[in-house]
């Protein structure tokens, strides 16, 4: 099943240790309080989610959140507004766990742009169509 967009359910709200997804680590703001809705591969049991919007008066970078494999990937990112590229993402900053960095990051990004996809810029995937994923100081 591929990645589709919903609201979190009560069920899975409860299976979650939501702690982990703190913005920054040891930080007293919890960062996501109140999950509502993510972007989800069940079949993959990967998921997607915003965990900080930015900055208190909505500017700086989003944080977003990976779940995979039971790790969690962090993601500093912003989508790209301009039409001309629209469905870009500008990556500033990926915290993949070590273990995982060598062996599995090209498979990361695949994933990471999948649910990109679907997620688009506020759940909002069919009108995403591709993402191309912009880290800066690096080709892809």
């Amino acid at each position: 099943m591929p990645f589709i967009n919903e609201k979190i359910g009560e069920a899975d709200k409860a299976r979650i240790d939501w702690t982990k997804f703190k913005t920054i680590p040891n930080d007293s703001d919890p960062g996501m309080r109140d999950p509502d809705w993510w972007t989800i591969d069940r079949e993959r049991d990967v998921f997607f989610i915003c965990i900080h919007p930015g900055g208190p008066d909505g500017g700086g970078v989003p944080t977003y959140a990976l779940s995979w494999k039971g790790a969690l990937i962090r993601i500093y990112a912003k989508g790209i507004w301009e039409i001309e590229n629209l469905g870009d993402w500008e990556i500033a900053g990926l915290q993949i766990p070590p273990d995982l960095l060598q062996s599995q990051s090209s498979e990361i990004l695949q994933v990471l742009k999948e649910a990109l996809i679907v997620h688009g810029f506020n759940y909002d995937g069919p009108y995403t169509k591709a993402v191309k994923i912009v880290v800066p100081g690096h080709q892809e």
